[in-house]
């Protein structure tokens, strides 16, 4: 048996920690995810005049942390920092005769990179062609990030740590985009540098690291359905309806569509699976980008949506208790975004649900008293 873990929320005004709210903190919920389904995040609510009194006997006002961008929130659990995060939005305010309930949300460092444009500083302008390693260039992207916000006078302070050698890439920004639309639309190709993932720390450090080097394959634990005695069990499981089915992708890129082709200027493709055309059937979807001015990288980004759209299979959704299995990135007993798990359902007669599947995201719901309620989104890992 898990012992209750013990969990700190930290606040920080400007880079200053100012103290640890968990005992105001209510209906505390965590998720991590990996890169291809975007940032993390932090929630939770706080009486508004239990929040004054804390940030009054640390010298700050409530107005100072409830500043978007400036007020960050570093998870901490059992010691290790397990997430970290800044304030979104100004939270909503509704009284309730003396107080109110103030539900604070913090997105995670992913999302500040929503917030930076690429292009070139001195002419502002689209940054044009790069070519290099996918690990370096996305650092090199961060690393933008950080000079354009040291100029305007608040750096983000972001600091590599491990970054992966890559394949290299090429790619032309011919059209404004946000760093993080570029990292996440990189991230999940299944050509070109392949699959990877851009993990932050809670203090903004970060890895940039290839699908292979992400996560670990858990051996120590299986999640067995239905219940059973001195066993890692599943308290539910489920699997949504799985629409969206394509065999064949068109794919538009940037420019003007024309039935003539001396007036059509817009790139474009036709990719088909015919494996799976002889599997299931013929059926075409529209893939359009108009940010895209090169071949290579609508078929790139085609290839991505065709590969999962053509696989109509059920991913299940599990929910784990604290008490047998830890959210966290190392050890024994834990399960945390990227590991692969295995999964024992001895009810599912499509065996669908049954097998290895990789955690894409993980959402922890804590307790008052610091039980865990964990609801991994998972993906089948073929073997």
């Amino acid at each position: 048996m898990i012992e209750v873990p013990t969990y700190e929320v930290k606040l920080y005004s400007n880079g200053v920690l100012v103290g640890d709210c968990r005992r105001l903190a209510e209906n505390l919920t965590y998720t991590r995810r990996r890169t291809k389904l975007g940032a993390d995040s932090i929630d939770f609510t706080i009486n508004d005049v239990l929040f004054n009194e804390w940030c009054k006997a640390r010298g700050w006002t409530i107005n100072e942390l409830l500043k978007p961008l400036a007020t960050e929130c570093r998870l901490v659990r059992n010691g290790i920092d397990i997430v970290g995060g800044f304030l979104a939005t100004m939270p909503s305010y509704s009284p309730q005769n003396a107080s109110a309930s103030l539900s604070l949300h913090f997105d995670g460092f992913l999302n500040l990179l929503a917030g930076v444009y690429i292009r070139d500083t001195d002419t502002n302008l689209p940054l044009g062609t790069v070519t290099g390693g996918a690990g370096a260039l996305v650092s090199s992207m961060i690393s933008l990030a950080n000079d354009i916000s040291d100029d305007a006078g608040k750096n983000y302070d972001f600091v590599a740590n491990d970054i992966d050698t890559l394949p290299s890439i090429t790619h032309t920004f011919d059209n404004y985009k946000t760093i993080k639309d570029w990292i996440v639309e990189r991230c999940d190709n299944i050509t070109g540098a392949g699959p990877f993932d851009v993990y932050f720390y809670a203090d903004k450090s970060y890895d940039v690291k290839s699908d292979k080097n992400f996560g670990d394959v858990i051996s120590d634990w299986v999640a067995q359905y239905p219940t059973m005695l001195n066993s890692t069990s599943i308290t539910s499981i489920s699997a949504s309806e799985v629409g969206g089915f394509c065999s064949a992708i068109l794919g538009i890129g940037a420019g003007e569509v024309s039935a003539t082709a001396l007036e059509n200027t817009a790139i474009n493709d036709f990719i088909l699976n015919q494996e799976k055309v002889s599997e299931y059937g013929y059926f075409e979807t529209l893939y359009q980008d108009s940010s895209i001015s090169t071949p290579s990288v609508l078929a790139r980004n085609m290839n991505t949506k065709l590969d999962v759209e053509s696989n109509p299979i059920w991913q299940p959704q599990i929910t784990l208790h604290g008490k047998q299995v830890s959210p966290k990135p190392t050890g024994t007993n834990k399960i945390w975004i990227g590991d692969t798990i295995t999964i024992k359902n001895d009810v599912d007669l499509t065996g669908m649900t049954n097998g290895k599947f990789r955690v894409d995201e993980l959402s922890v719901n804590i307790s008052a008293g610091g039980d865990e309620v964990i609801t991994p989104t998972l993906e089948r890992v073929d073997e």
